[in-house]
C-alpha cells in the first residue's frame, strides 16, 4: 500500500545489531531489502542514537535530509516507539495489539488500533493532518543532537577530494555547509544563548553569516576538521540547554530583527537552520 502511494519507507528498528543481521530479519519477515525500496535501514554501523532516545527519530529524519513532507512513526511498543517519537515531534500510530490504552493527553498518539485498523486509518488520513510538533524543548534538543550525528554518518566514506566540490554550482560544497554550521554555532548561536542566560532582557544584534563562505574561503578549509569543531561546539551548547527549567526557556531578549524573542524561539531558529542545511547537504549528496 505504502509503495503504491509513493511513500518513503524506513525500517525504524532499534540500531543495536549490524546491518547484515537486520537485513536477514527482513528476509525472514518477507520484506527482503534488495526487493523492497526502503529509504533507510538503521544499524549500529550508521546510527549514534537508539530507542527510546527521541534523538533516534530526529537522526532518522536528518539522514533523510530533514524532509518537509509529513511523516509518521508506526510501532507496537508504547515506551520504545510511540512515546519517544512523540517527544521528538513526530506523530505516531500505536499498533496496540494486546495493550491497554494509555491515558496521557500529552503523549496521545495520532491513531491507535490493530493492523487492519492501521490500513483503514492510512487510507482515510489526509497527510496534511499529520502535524509535527517540533517546538517543545525535548524535540528541539533531539534535533540539535541529530544534526552532527547524521553528517558524520553521511560523510564518513566520502573521499576527501569531494568535500570541497560544488556538485551543484548554485549550492555550497560539503565543506562550506559544515564550516557555515560551525561558525554560526560558535559565533552567533552559542554567544546569544549565553548572553540571554546571563543578562536580563539583553539586546541581540542581527548577523548576516552567509557572506562568510566567500570572505573566509570555506572551500579551502579542512571540512573533516570543521565537522569535529562543529560537533564540539554543539556539545557545549547542548550541555548548557539540557538542564534548563521552563522558566529558563521562557527568558526574553530583544532581537534586532525579530523584536522580543524567548530563548526557546532562538533554539527553534537554530533547529530550523539545521534542517535547512541538512536538506541542502542531502541535495548536494544525491547530486554526486
Amino acid at each position: 500500500m505504502a509503495l503504491t502511494k509513493g511513500w518513503r519507507l524506513v525500517v525504524a528498528t532499534n540500531p543495536i545489531f549490524p546491518r547484515t543481521a537486520i537485513v536477514q530479519r527482513l528476509v525472514w519477515a518477507g520484506f527482503p531489502a534488495d526487493e523492497v525500496p526502503f529509504d533507510l535501514i538503521p544499524s549500529y554501523e550508521t546510527f549514534h542514537f537508539a530507542k527510546p532516545n527521541p534523538a533516534y527519530f530526529t537522526e532518522v529524519l536528518a539522514q533523510l535530509g530533514a524532509p518537509s513532507q509529513p511523516a509518521i512513526m508506526i510501532g507496537n511498543d508504547f515506551e520504545m516507539d510511540i512515546l519517544p517519537a512523540i517527544q521528538s515531534g513526530l506523530p505516531a500510530f500505536w499498533l496496540a495489539l494486546d495493550s491497554e490504552p494509555v491515558n496521557s493527553p500529552s503523549v496521545a498518539p495520532a491513531g491507535m488500533g490493530d493492523l487492519p485498523g492501521l490500513i483503514d486509518w492510512l487510507e482515510d488520513i489526509d497527510p496534511s493532518d499529520l502535524k509535527s510538533n517540533t517546538r517543545e524543548p525535548a524535540s528541539l534538543l533531539a534535533t540539535l543532537r541529530a544534526t552532527p550525528a547524521a553528517l558524520f554518518t553521511g560523510l564518513k566514506s566520502l573521499p576527501k577530494v569531494q568535500w570541497a566540490s560544488r556538485n551543484i554550482p548554485t549550492e555550497w560544497s560539503f565543506t562550506e555547509i559544515i564550516c557555515h554550521l560551525r561558525d554560526v554555532d560558535r559565533e552567533v548561536n552559542l554567544p546569544r544563548l549565553k548572553k540571554l542566560l546571563r543578562e536580563d532582557n539583553p539586546f541581540l544584534p542581527g548577523v548576516d553569516s552567509d557572506p562568510w563562505a566567500e570572505e573566509r574561503e570555506y572551500r579551502l578549509q579542512d571540512g573533516q576538521r570543521a565537522l569535529y569543531e562543529f560537533s564540539d561546539t554543539r556539545i557545549e551548547m547542548l550541555s548548557m540547554l539540557e538542564h534548563l527549567t521552563r522558566t529558563d526557556w521562557d527568558r526574553v531578549s530583544r532581537h534586532a530583527i525579530f523584536g522580543p524573542t524567548k530563548l526557546i524561539e532562538l533554539v527553534e531558529f537554530t533547529a530550523s537552520h539545521d534542517r535547512n542545511h541538512l536538506a541542502q547537504w542531502r541535495k548536494v549528496f544525491e547530486a554526486r
